[in-house]
């Protein structure tokens, strides 16, 4: 780019870090004014740190420490930059070339910076944990979890121990209803979070190949098949007892196993709220269509019994 955008986007950049916001790149060959306006610099040569510290007004303080370790004067009209790349770009094996990568393993200035980093390390380790997911949230439990709770506890207790009747059985079905229109809420959940980690999948892991397509998706089911269980035992407990339908196992003998069948069931359907929108997003360009082609597809399942 030329030498104007440059030091346009380069002022951006530092307007954001005046603000608050670090700014971590890279820089090739830059001039002497747009070098610093960086304030530290990290020179790398083959993978090997050459120097890492604060660039000075008009590279002074990076332009002493090399002078310092036997390099030759920078002159008043030199570029830094420039500078800088004829000076660590001689191979060590060069007749009158300095292993620059060998001195700054044994510089002061690397010795600070690492009592710098390992005081910040413990800082950290003080800072006491805290146990809440959400932070600095004022409720106790996530709003995926307190839906899922007041939910079943609504559901389960609106139809207290439901009659074997003719009603009884009406209001039975309505309730497992109701707890069937929880997807309509989770789709809606489920479907901006994959959206944006599929796009940050698609900006940065998939270009660096850090891992395949098929791992991001086995990653982001698995992650959730724990709490999704824990999510189904409150469901069942407090949906199933409350609305009296073991009764009917119980006078049958089959107590135990219906119980078991009707957890499998409240278990697959909260899996299936976590699965079904992601396999819908896998193919729709944004989040409100794949919202709702995921309930349309879902509204056939209740209209045509899955």
């Amino acid at each position: 780019m030329d030498s104007d955008t440059a030091w346009s986007i380069c002022n951006l950049l530092q307007k954001l870090a005046r603000n608050g916001q670090a700014i971590l790149c890279t820089i090739h060959q830059p001039s002497g004014v747009l070098l610093q306006m960086f304030d530290k610099l990290l020179i790398l040569s083959e993978g090997q740190s050459l120097y890492f510290g604060d660039v000075g007004f008009r590279g002074e303080t990076m332009i002493g420490y090399f002078e310092r370790h036997g390099a030759p004067k920078c002159g008043a009209e030199a570029n830094p930059a420039e500078w800088i790349l004829d000076l660590v770009g001689k191979y060590p094996d060069v007749q009158g070339a300095l292993d620059w990568a060998k001195i700054w393993r044994e510089s002061e200035e690397r010795s600070k910076i690492r009592q710098e980093i390992q005081k910040l390390e413990a800082d950290i380790m003080r800072v006491p944990v805290s146990k809440s997911r959400s932070g600095n949230s004022k409720y106790a439990t996530s709003w995926l979890k307190q839906l899922f709770l007041v939910t079943a506890l609504v559901n389960g207790f609106s139809f207290w121990k439901a009659p074997n009747t003719l009603q009884g059985i009406q209001n039975q079905i309505f309730s497992l209803f109701i707890l069937l229109v929880i997807f309509s809420t989770q789709v809606q959940l489920v479907v901006v979070r994959f959206t944006e980690n599929r796009t940050l999948y698609e900006l940065r892991e998939r270009p660096s190949r850090t891992y395949s397509w098929t791992v991001f998706i086995l990653s982001n089911v698995l992650a959730e098949i724990p709490s999704h269980t824990i999510l189904a035992v409150l469901t069942f407990l407090l949906w199933y007892y409350p609305l009296g339908t073991w009764r009917n196992a119980l006078e049958l003998g089959q107590l135990n196993e219906r119980a078991g069948l009707t957890f499998l069931l409240v278990w697959s359907f909260l899996v299936f709220t976590q699965t079904f929108p992601q396999m819908v997003m896998t193919i729709m360009p944004d989040a409100p269509t794949g919202i709702n082609i995921a309930n349309l597809l879902y509204l056939f399942c209740l209209l045509f019994c899955g």
